[in-house]
């Protein structure tokens, strides 16, 4: 059974002398800035749980507080966004889940509080796990509704009434942007001895959401003869037409806005280099330019 079903249950029987007491929590939608990458670090949220007794529950001691997920799928998450299931989270050191009617609220399951006067706080940890499985995710916002059972307790310890249900906090974790460039350093796109119109280089990357690439070169799209002096004759340079993840490059340079993602996982993308036909004509020895791409996160 959900326990957002059950939280209807405990709320019609919930007449007793817990009926003046409530729940706030502080942050009321906590957020959590969070990389899903598997270098990233584990993340945290402080919850502050604050119970008034009310006037029925003069002699309450101490409380107990469930915060609890409407969702019944384990593990817990919170939410999902475009498909993608959002990432595994814990509350009070461990995960609570599918609490059903025959439970009650325990020191090792919930958060306890102990009245001083008319009210108590306590505090409790949201957890994000290090994405250890290298699940994919997508940027944006996850979030997660959850409720909240509370039962008061006298000094002897004995439960006072039914207890009482309300809405909990709701749980924001934002996933960034995100770009990492797996392939490092200076790479080299070598035709060799021109026997062939194409030569490609695999970009290895991870991401979040969308890249943009700006790519620029030394000579204009265009491989000089080393030692060549300007200007540089036609027979001392080779031209040359590119594309990277399957768009054309322009001469001038152009900046390729929201190319795809590319996934936490990772995967590659191609800068290919393509001569408009074998060279011929052209002076021995050896050629050369220089390309610059700067790749970013996209929006």
């Amino acid at each position: 059974m959900a326990a957002g079903v059950l939280a209807l249950g405990w709320a019609q029987g919930a007449m007793a002398c817990n009926s003046g007491a409530s729940v706030s929590f502080s942050p009321q939608s906590p957020n959590v800035s969070w990389s899903p990458f598997p270098n990233g670090s584990q993340q945290t949220a402080t919850i502050t749980v604050t119970v008034s007794k009310g006037s029925n529950n003069n002699s309450a001691a101490t409380a107990r507080v469930l915060i609890l997920d409407t969702d019944t799928a384990t593990p817990l998450r919170v939410g999902s966004l475009n498909g993608f299931p959002g990432p595994i989270y814990s509350m009070m050191g461990s995960i609570v889940s599918q609490v059903v009617n025959s439970s009650t609220p325990t020191t090792a399951n919930s958060v306890v509080v102990n009245f001083q006067g008319s009210t108590g706080t306590a505090t409790t940890t949201l957890t994000i796990a290090v994405n250890s499985a290298v699940e994919d995710f997508v940027s944006g916002s996850y979030s997660q509704a959850t409720s909240y059972f509370v039962q008061c307790y006298n000094n002897g310890g004995n439960s006072m009434g039914a207890g009482v249900t309300g809405t909990g906090p709701t749980l924001n974790v934002s996933v960034p942007n995100l770009l990492q460039v797996v392939t490092a350093g200076p790479q080299t796109i070598d035709f060799g001895s021109f026997t062939s119109i194409a030569q490609s280089l695999a970009i290895s990357l991870k991401s979040t959401g969308a890249i943009n690439a700006s790519v620029s070169t030394q000579n204009g799209n265009q491989m000089i003869l080393t030692g060549a002096q300007s200007p540089v004759p036609a027979n001392s340079t080779i031209p040359y037409n590119m594309t990277f993840d399957g768009q054309t490059v322009p001469a001038a340079g152009i900046s390729l806005n929201n190319l795809s993602r590319a996934g936490v996982g990772g995967g590659n993308k191609s800068l290919v280099l393509t001569l408009p036909a074998l060279p011929s004509g052209k002076l021995a020895g050896t050629y050369k330019d220089v390309i610059t791409l700067t790749l970013s996160p996209g929006t």
